[in-house]
């Protein structure tokens, strides 16, 4: 009785995340062929143009990029930290790592600004410390939802602003808009 059967793989979805009707079954087959005990498709940051993943080197050192031919000839790479969008978490792997999974840690001033640890960064860093292996497949990428505000402009035209840039200005709206 299949029913009776823990689950093999845990995918995660987040709710901003767009993605064609096959990305899941291709991320499955990716994820199934490999070594990886989690595996996320390739999703951009918001607000910047910049993947939703970090590598590292062989020193540990964090990578800037990675080239071109790594990314075309690879299905899935290994990574440091991924993303929850979509994402296939291998279940007996997830049972080794350690609580809390999901932990929000101030930087050293006590805000949550720059040098934070957002939760899902905390995951990825227990993962690695249980000696588990994330990568990100090359092959299914996944859109990443951005809402704007739209001002009208000087001329009457539109300019839009994102929500991010509207709080980092303390509530206003951009220089060009009509007033």
């Amino acid at each position: 009785d299949d029913e009776s059967q823990p689950p093999l793989w845990i995918l995660t979805l987040d709710y901003d995340t767009v993605f064609e009707q096959d990305a899941v079954p291709r991320l499955l087959t990716y994820a199934t062929a490999g070594e990886y005990d989690f595996v996320a498709a390739v999703q951009m940051k918001r607000r910047v143009s910049e993947p939703l993943f970090t590598m590292v080197g062989e020193k540990g050192e964090r990578l800037s990029e990675v080239s071109r031919g790594k990314l075309l000839y690879s299905n899935v790479l290994p990574v440091n930290t991924a993303h929850f969008g979509l994402t296939l978490l291998k279940a007996s792997s997830l049972k080794k790592v350690p609580r809390p999974w999901f932990k929000a840690t101030p930087n050293e001033q006590g805000n949550w600004g720059e040098g934070r640890i957002d939760p899902d960064i905390h995951f990825w860093a227990q993962a690695k410390r249980a000696g588990l292996k994330a990568g990100i497949c090359t092959r299914v990428s996944v859109g990443h939802l951005e809402c704007y505000i739209k001002w009208p402009d000087k001329g009457m035209a539109q300019t839009l602003q994102h929500p991010g840039e509207f709080w980092d200005k303390n509530g206003r709206p951009p220089e060009d808009v009509w007033q």
